[in-house]
């Protein structure tokens, strides 16, 4: 199976990678490692939106790269 591009140079493994840590950390109940999971996994949540169309996705992805203002 190779991983196919999701967000810029993110890859789809390696967004499964960090929910699967997450989920990891929340059945061993270690707090420390879930806050880190998570913190890996917020960048995702943007991401997700199952009622998107396909244009927003791609609007979303184009520009999640991009610096912030300030940053």
């Amino acid at each position: 199976m190779t991983a196919t591009l999701f967000i810029g140079n993110a890859k789809t493994q390696t967004m499964l990678h960090d929910f699967d840590r997450l989920r990891k950390a929340i059945r061993e109940y270690d707090p420390e490692a879930t806050e880190a999971a998570w913190a890996n996994c917020e960048r995702w949540v943007d991401c997700i939106n199952p009622t998107a169309t396909e244009e927003l996705r791609r609007k979303r992805a184009a520009t999640m790269n991009d610096p912030k203002e300030g940053d």
